[in-house]
């Protein structure tokens, strides 16, 4: 059962590799590596609000004065509680950060004795 559930998810996956490619190629829209700028997480409890409720006033409240101290906005990722965000894996995310934005990682890290590695 275990090993039908597998192939089924990997034949999902091909279809929605193959959907976003149409619609990337039919938006003439492109996929690329960019620097990650300053990111947010904001949790919301979806039985109590709708994200498009308050996405207007998070933007006003939160990005606008970003973007005046720092010149430009922070990328803001809404998500409902529960929900985590992961990337690709370390390499690839590391490759994306800035001097600067390493050195502060590998400072917060340093700082952090505690850390535990969770593996899947």
């Amino acid at each position: 059962m275990g090993r039908l559930k597998k192939i089924i998810n990997y034949l999902v996956f091909q279809y929605l590799m193959l959907k976003m490619n149409h619609e990337l190629l039919k938006t003439k829209s492109t996929i690329r590596k960019t620097e990650v700028n300053d990111l947010m997480i904001v949790h919301y409890n979806p039985e109590v609000n709708s994200v498009e409720n308050f996405i207007p006033s998070l933007e006003k409240s939160v990005s606008d004065p970003y973007k005046a101290l720092n010149g430009y906005p922070p990328m803001v990722l809404v998500m409902p509680f529960g929900m985590q965000f992961s990337s690709i894996n370390w390499d690839n995310f590391a490759e994306m950060l800035t001097y600067d934005q390493k050195k502060a990682l590998r400072n917060a890290l340093i700082r952090k004795q505690d850390l535990k590695i969770v593996t899947a």
